[in-house]
């Protein structure tokens, strides 16, 4: 396999940035619990050459959700969405890490999961990246699908606790994004 990242980009049509935000990150992190290597790093064997290993302790932390800037380059969400996405626009400065992962210094370590976001006059594109030595494209798949169910039970909890990972967003408001 080679050193390299399995990334997916998924853009949604929001005009409120904020409570889509919260809600990738409370439901990243729900994911991130149910599966804790995902906040591991994937790094050489030692005294193993050619040998990758994944690392995790019990302290480690949820990836951070990046903000990431769009270019002058990318249009707007809806032109975007009027090319139908068109591929090259998602890639690089959007996302987490480069796409290449140098194995080749012993001390080297890759996160196993990195995620981030770039809101657009309209929309909004979440990039997930899964080091493709952990996780080839069904198991994004399925990972994505899990993350999915996460952020969406958001919406399900009591009003006190959506609040509280929410920023003050009412359920009305996630569930508005999620319709979109």
């Amino acid at each position: 396999m080679p050193p390299t990242y399995t990334r997916v980009f998924l853009t949604f049509t929001t005009s409120e940035h904020g409570p889509a935000i919260a809600a990738l990150k409370s439901g990243l992190h729900s994911t991130c619990q149910q599966i804790p290597y995902l906040m591991g790093n994937v790094r050489p064997t030692a005294g193993r050459k050619g040998f990758l290993e994944i690392s995790w302790s019990d302290d480690s932390s949820s990836p951070n959700l990046l903000e990431l800037k769009p270019s002058d380059q990318i249009p707007t969400y809806s032109e975007l969405k009027a090319q139908g996405m068109p591929v090259h626009y998602l890639r690089g400065e959007i996302s987490p890490v480069s796409p290449w992962i140098d194995i080749s210094s012993p001390k080297t370590a890759a996160p196993v999961l990195a995620a981030s976001y770039t809101k657009l006059d309209g929309g909004l594109v979440f990039c997930i990246a899964v080091h493709h030595l952990v996780m080839d494209g069904t198991g994004v798949g399925e990972l994505i699908r899990l993350l999915a169910e996460n952020v969406i039970s958001v919406q399900q909890q009591p009003e006190s606790q959506v609040a509280a990972m929410t920023g003050q967003v009412s359920r009305d408001a996630l569930l508005a994004f999620f319709i979109c």
